[in-house]
């Protein structure tokens, strides 16, 4: 549920009041998978709350991603895409240069994933960051954009 999440997560943010437009919103990134754009959220979320407006879906989206609940993937041309954070694992995304679309590619291999985070962790402690995440992402065409080509 929705909530249980939240109140995991949402003490240590800033205490956000759980609101109807917040759980709706969580509630679509649930039962929807994949990466959804800002106004994919607003569509969906519309139908449950015709009143909600554009900023509380921007808002509420920037705290879910502040909470970890949900990642923010912006692609090479700045389209913000959200998909709901499900584990740990590195995600390999592969962002369509002529559509915009978002793929999730399959994981990498378990031992490339371990090395990538050992060094990656290794090189930020010495510059003093404390890494939360990482993704991969490749650049290219998608099966239908490539087929139209």
């Amino acid at each position: 549920m929705p909530y249980r999440r939240w109140k995991r997560h949402g003490h240590r943010h800033g205490m956000h009041r759980m609101t109807e437009p917040r759980r709706c919103i969580m509630k679509i990134f649930e039962e929807n998978a994949g990466h959804l754009s800002a106004e994919e959220v607003f569509m969906l979320a519309n139908r449950y709350l015709p009143n909600i407006g554009m900023a509380t879906v921007y808002r509420t989206l920037d705290i879910l991603s502040q909470m970890n609940y949900i990642n923010k993937i912006v692609s090479y041309d700045g389209r913000a895409r959200y998909e709901l954070v499900r584990d740990n694992k590195i995600h390999t995304h592969l962002f369509c240069v002529n559509c915009g679309r978002v793929f999730e590619l399959p994981s990498l291999s378990e031992d490339l994933i371990e090395r990538l985070k050992k060094d990656i962790n290794g090189n930020a402690e010495n510059m003093g960051i404390d890494v939360h995440s990482f993704d991969v992402r490749i650049q290219g065409l998608c099966p239908e954009c490539k087929k139209n080509k």
